[in-house]
């Protein structure tokens, strides 16, 4: 079973949108994220550690 059978292509997206705002982070001096932006970010990421800790205890 691969990573995309069991994490939908909406967590998928979100994962890779993760990454790239980490990548920003790390290697952009002046970047910043605003409180808009971060209040996207929180449920999708609270779905995305269940998913995982839910596949972690199977």
């Amino acid at each position: 079973m691969s990573l995309n059978d069991v994490i939908d292509d909406r967590l998928g997206g979100f994962l890779t949108r993760m990454e790239q705002l980490r990548e920003k982070g790390d290697y952009n001096c002046i970047f910043s994220i605003n409180e808009e932006e971060l209040c996207t970010i929180v449920d999708p990421a609270h779905e995305l550690i269940k998913v995982i800790t839910d596949l972690i205890q199977e």
